[in-house]
């Protein structure tokens, strides 16, 4: 029975049976009484599910830097993420797995939810994020930053403060010059034994006797030194007269599994191209 204002609340709601299941009794909400079946009714739910779906969003067009994102692209752009970023992080480049920790599948399901869900989301996606984009001995003062932070703007905080650590690669292991570019794209094996092609481009030309498209350049992403996302190799005619008469093409690798994955539709989606700028110049003489 509910203290109310309305003396003839009682009466007129006999079928009451219970509140939403939210660990708490708002006492000023005695209005919000759940009356359908199981003590749960569409309102409720309604509410429940509203909370976890804009949570998601909120935290996921952060954690992406895209505002744009809608509910059935959350997963495709988190898993983006990962995989540009994830693999000098504990998911070793493993961007399923840090996608399932950055979104547990638990809650991807758009159903009712109860509050402790939606901060368990929450806690699972701040950690995940700051493992990937934080420094090891600074992860968990990006978790407390963003814990600390007004709403959940922490995340678009910590992205902004954090990521430039993460984009430039190892400057002992990297690559400047294009002679020193591979002709295909390194693979790593996963936690599961597959080996994995890593994301880059194939820089290819077209060999008109044998009718086929063939290689030339491979540009790993991260082994490439600077910004990983934006670089400029310059190569000459006389060793690579090829791609000066032949007809070019660039093709953008994605990491990928055999067709027998399961995971297989999620590890092929979709994605913004690559964008190549050509320029042909005269080598410039210096002289000092």
């Amino acid at each position: 029975q509910v203290e109310d204002g309305n003396n003839m609340y009682y009466k007129d709601h006999l079928e009451i049976s219970g509140f939403c299941v939210n660990g708490m009794m708002d006492k000023a909400g005695t209005y919000e009484h759940t009356t359908g079946p199981n003590g749960v009714d569409a309102n409720c739910l309604v509410e429940l599910k509203a909370s976890m779906t804009q949570t998601v969003l909120n935290v996921s067009r952060q954690i992406c830097n895209d505002p744009e994102v809608q509910r059935a692209g959350v997963e495709k752009c988190l898993y983006e993420f990962c995989d540009q970023y994830s693999f000098n992080s504990p998911f070793d480049g493993d961007a399923l797995a840090c996608l399932d920790a950055m979104f547990p599948p638990q809650y991807r399901e758009i159903r009712s939810y109860s509050n402790s869900n939606v901060k368990k989301f929450v806690n699972a996606a701040r950690s995940a994020f700051c493992s990937v984009i934080a420094p090891e001995n600074l992860v968990d003062q990006c978790e407390t930053e963003i814990n600390e932070a007004d709403g959940l703007n922490g995340f678009i905080q910590a992205r902004a403060k954090y990521i430039t650590m993460i984009t430039l690669p190892d400057p002992n292991n990297c690559i400047t010059k294009w002679d020193d570019l591979p002709e295909e794209l390194p693979k790593v094996e996963d936690k599961d034994g597959y080996m994995i092609t890593q994301t880059g481009v194939l820089v290819e030309y077209y060999d008109d006797e044998n009718d086929e498209w063939l290689t030339v350049k491979a540009i790993p992403q991260n082994v490439v030194c600077g910004n990983s996302a934006r670089w400029k190799f310059t190569c000459n005619d006389k060793d690579y007269k090829v791609l000066f008469e032949k007809q070019l093409r660039f093709t953008q690798v994605k990491t990928y599994l055999t067709p027998e994955d399961e995971s297989i539709a999620l590890l092929c989606p979709p994605t913004s191209g690559v964008k190549i700028k050509l320029q042909r110049g005269e080598k410039e003489e210096t002289s000092f």
